[in-house]
């Protein structure tokens, strides 16, 4: 198959990863495969050399968001008839309504994506009527979790399918044993309200009263770095936490800590929860809609807890230190979703849905 991916760039974020982990496998199984970007700019995540990158690189100097996306559609369409796709997959909800216009008469067919929580991301209208209308046209339809695809009209997900996100990062081969985790704490994501930081910190400072020699990690980037660090210092713990950014390597260096915390107040299928439990890391994670529920069943493979509590957080990190034989067993149950969730897996459900589509 020709198929394409669309979306805005391949900078730093879980779509982006996403789509060149898909990309990447697909190519390797012999696919040709394109990634249509509507910003240039440079790439974060590295894209097999088999895979053809075309970045519309739109002029941001036009006036007016009507003609600006106006001609991100006309200039995708020229694109795609000029490379002949027999698929185009937007990775975003958003970016499936350019789709479902630059495919339209071409003969490639569009599949739209949620890749979020569609009740918390651009929920207002115009956004949602655009979304709900781009699941009607397009030709098919990839949710996430089955709670997304609730938000869709009934036609829409008919046609559609759940695939949840698969390990898309690069993961050690080897499993750190437990007895030989460091006393370190990490956390992965934008530095955005979103993503609860301010809870974690707040919950950290707390487990440190207890537990003074560990360490808090926490990889991204995002406009509310310099609050969380401020945050750190008036907590007092800014000496054991560190914000490195973002880092290609983050799963390789969070594998060997003790635990990993996911403090977000909502989500669509957090690629960095499934990572690290396939690093065989204890998980805590907030219970917000959507995705953690999905993937952990409570103190068997993972701690889920109420979202912003920051007491009941904090207690939930001190049982993982205080409780080896707790850590090791959910992290011997974590390491499971390396089977389940496999790259490979979950690839080849996105083959099989495209091909079903490309035969209607």
């Amino acid at each position: 198959m020709r198929i394409g991916f669309l979306i805005p760039s391949l900078a730093v974020g879980g779509a982006e990863r996403a789509t060149v982990a898909l990309g990447n496998c697909m190519a390797h199984m012999g696919h040709e495969v394109f990634i249509i970007t509507l910003h240039d700019g440079e790439n974060f995540y590295d894209a097999d050399g088999k895979i053809r990158i075309f970045p519309l690189a739109f002029k941001e100097e036009d006036d007016g968001k009507i003609k600006k996306s106006l001609k991100k559609a006309y200039n995708l369409r020229r694109v795609l008839k000029n490379i002949g796709l027999d698929v185009i997959i937007a990775m975003s909800s958003l970016m499936a309504a350019y789709g479902v216009f630059a495919c339209a008469f071409t003969g490639t067919k569009s599949i739209g994506s949620e890749r979020s929580n569609p009740y918390r991301h651009y929920p207002d209208f115009p956004f949602s009527a655009i979304k709900k209308l781009a699941a009607l046209m397009s030709d098919g339809y990839v949710f996430q979790t089955q709670a997304a695809s609730q938000y869709y009209p009934k036609k829409a997900v008919k046609k559609g399918i759940v695939i949840p996100n698969g390990i898309f990062g690069d993961i050690p081969d080897e499993v750190v044993p437990f007895d030989m985790r460091e006393k370190k704490i990490y956390a992965m994501g934008r530095l955005a309200p979103e993503k609860g930081f301010d809870v974690l910190l707040k919950a950290f400072a707390l487990f440190s009263e207890k537990h003074s020699d560990y360490t808090l990690t926490v990889f991204g980037e995002g406009k509310l770095h310099k609050d969380l660090e401020e945050l750190a210092e008036s907590l007092g713990v800014s000496q054991k936490v560190s914000f490195p950014g973002a880092d290609k390597a983050a799963c390789e260096k969070m594998s060997g800590g003790r635990m990993f915390v996911l403090s977000s107040r909502f989500e669509g299928m957090p690629n960095v929860l499934i990572e690290a439990m396939a690093c065989g890391m204890p998980v805590i994670a907030a219970n917000c809609p959507m995705g953690p529920s999905e993937l952990i069943t409570n103190v068997e493979n993972g701690i889920l807890v109420k979202v912003d509590d920051v007491e009941g957080l904090a207690a939930a990190m001190c049982e993982l230190a205080e409780d080896d034989f707790l850590s090791q067993r959910l992290s011997e149950n974590a390491l499971k979703t390396r089977e389940k969730l496999s790259q490979e897996k979950i690839t080849e459900k996105w083959l099989q849905y495209a091909s079903e589509i490309m035969e209607k």
